[in-house]
C-alpha cells in the first residue's frame, strides 16, 4: 500500500505558488521586452499639398498597407497591437513619371522596427486635374419588393449637392464614376421626409472604391422618407413609329413609388419606347413626387 508524504506535497504546492508568484511579478513589474508582427498598416502620401501646388498628384488607386514585426517592452507592444500604426511615404519632392520613395512605419518612442513587409514603393506622378461627378445616394438592403399600395420602401427624393468636384492624378480621376453613398433604410419615416448626412466614396464603372483622389465636400445631403409602392399596367407606343413596342421583350407591368394619396388613382403608365445600340430606353410622365422602381428588368430597360 503506497504511503502519501503530505510534506514533499506541500512543498511541491509552495513551489508552484512561488513560481506564480515571480511570473507575476516579472510581468506586471519588470515589463520584459517581447516582439510581435502587425499587420494591415495603412499607407499614406504625405507632402501632396505641396505637389499639388505644382500641378501635380500621386497616381495610385488601391489602399496600400504593409506589414511590419516591432518589438519593444511588453506594455508599449500591447498598447500598439490595441490602437495599430500607420506608415507614410514622402512625395512632396517628386517629379512627373515613375518615382520610388521610402516607406516609414511611424513608432512609438521605445519601439524598434525588426523588418517591414515592403521597404519601398514606386508610383507615377501625373498631372493635376479636377472633374465634377454625380452623386448616387441610396439605401442598404433597401425592401424593394411588393405588389400592393400597402408596401414600403424607403426612398432618396433629393441628393444636395447632384455634383461634386474630384481632384487627382488624371488617370485616376478618369476612373471615377460617381460618388456614392448609402444609407441604413430605418432611417427614412412614413409621416414626412427629412434630410440626412452622407459620407461618400470615389467608385469606378465596377463600384470599387478610388483612393487617392480628393472630394471638394466628404459628404452629401439627402432627403429621405418611407413611400408606398404599387404594381401599376404599362402602355408602350413607339417613337414617330421607328420601333414597334410588341416586337421587344419589355415587361407589361412596373412598379411606382410615392405618397399613399399619390399613388393610390394611378393604375396605368405610359411611356414612350426607343432603342439604341442594342438597350431600350422608355421615356415616361408622371406626377410630381411620383418615381419608377428602377432596375426591375436586369439591365433590359433602361429608364430615363
Amino acid at each position: 500500500m503506497f504511503k502519501i508524504d503530505n510534506k514533499n506535497t506541500s512543498l511541491k504546492i509552495i513551489s508552484l505558488l512561488a513560481a506564480i508568484i515571480l511570473w507575476l511579478y516579472v510581468m506586471g513589474e519588470v515589463d520584459p521586452d517581447t516582439r510581435t508582427k502587425i499587420t494591415n498598416i495603412p499607407v499614406n502620401f504625405i507632402g501632396t499639398e505641396e505637389l499639388a501646388g505644382e500641378g501635380m498628384a500621386v497616381a495610385y488607386d488601391e489602399q496600400l498597407a504593409v506589414s511590419a514585426t516591432i518589438s519593444g517592452k511588453r506594455s508599449d507592444v500591447n498598447e500598439v497591437k490595441k490602437n495599430g500604426l500607420t506608415a507614410s511615404v514622402e512625395v512632396a519632392d517628386c517629379d512627373l513619371g515613375e518615382n520610388t520613395r521610402k516607406i516609414v512605419v511611424n513608432l512609438p518612442v521605445g519601439l524598434n522596427l525588426e523588418n517591414v513587409s515592403e521597404s519601398s514603393l514606386t508610383f507615377d506622378v501625373e498631372t493635376l486635374v479636377y472633374e465634377s461627378k454625380p452623386v448616387m445616394i441610396g439605401f442598404l438592403q433597401a425592401n424593394s419588393s411588393g405588389e400592393t399600395i400597402g408596401e414600403t420602401t424607403p426612398w432618396v427624393l433629393a441628393t444636395s449637392p447632384e455634383v461634386i468636384t474630384v481632384s487627382g492624378a488624371e488617370s485616376s480621376v478618369n476612373k471615377v464614376k460617381e460618388l456614392v453613398g448609402t444609407i441604413e433604410p430605418g432611417e427614412a419615416v412614413r409621416d414626412e421626409s427629412k434630410w440626412v448626412d452622407v459620407p461618400l466614396a470615389a467608385v469606378d464603372s465596377k463600384g470599387h472604391q478610388i483612393f487617392n483622389v480628393r472630394l471638394n465636400s466628404d459628404t452629401a445631403k439627402a432627403e429621405i422618407r418611407e413611400l408606398s409602392v404599387k404594381t401599376v399596367e404599362l402602355e408602350l407606343t413607339g417613337e414617330d413609329g421607328s420601333i414597334d413596342p410588341d416586337e421587344i421583350n419589355v415587361t407589361d407591368q412596373i412598379r411606382i413609388v410615392g405618397t399613399k394619396d399619390a399613388i393610390k388613382s394611378i393604375s396605368t403608365v405610359e411611356g414612350i419606347v426607343t432603342e439604341e445600340n442594342g438597350k431600350v430606353y422608355i421615356d415616361t410622365e408622371l406626377p410630381t413626387n411620383v418615381f419608377i422602381m428602377i432596375g426591375e428588368e436586369n439591365g433590359k430597360i433602361i429608364w430615363n
